[in-house]
């Protein structure tokens, strides 16, 4: 999708395209290589080969801006956690510490050795 939204901005998956990809029955895990399934823009369709091409010339960056919108919506979710009142209970204010350092954790994922492909995703606290 990343290939396609490079090649055509503003194209939006769900709406002016859709991807599928080979799925194991057994495992469900991914096999083979994506296609575009439907294709509603003016221009004419791409290639898939064009896609798979553009892909693999770009794939750091890409799977760079999908690990950091994936990044981005857990800091999104865990916004409200770490707002508490200073006379808030001493187990909420712990628990609110940890949800300051998951979010720096998850705001270091850039900064990893292996980025963008080898990347460890910091845990969420558990609730206390």
């Amino acid at each position: 999708m990343a290939a396609i939204k490079k090649l055509y901005p503003g194209a939006l998956h769900g709406v002016d395209f859709l991807v599928g990809q080979p799925v194991d029955q057994n495992t469900g895990e991914l096999i083979g290589l994506p296609w575009i399934a439907a294709w509603k823009r003016p221009e004419p369709q791409p290639d898939d080969e064009l896609i798979h091409k553009e892909f693999a010339a770009n794939e750091a960056e890409f799977r760079a801006i999908v690990i950091r919108e994936q990044r981005d919506a857990c800091l999104r979710d865990s916004d409200t956690r770490t707002a508490v009142p200073p006379d808030a209970p001493r187990s909420v204010q712990e628990q609110a510490a940890q949800w300051v350092e998951y979010r720096q954790k998850l705001r270091d994922i850039p900064t990893q050795p292996g980025f963008p492909f080898d990347i460890v995703w910091p845990e969420p606290p558990h609730p206390t």
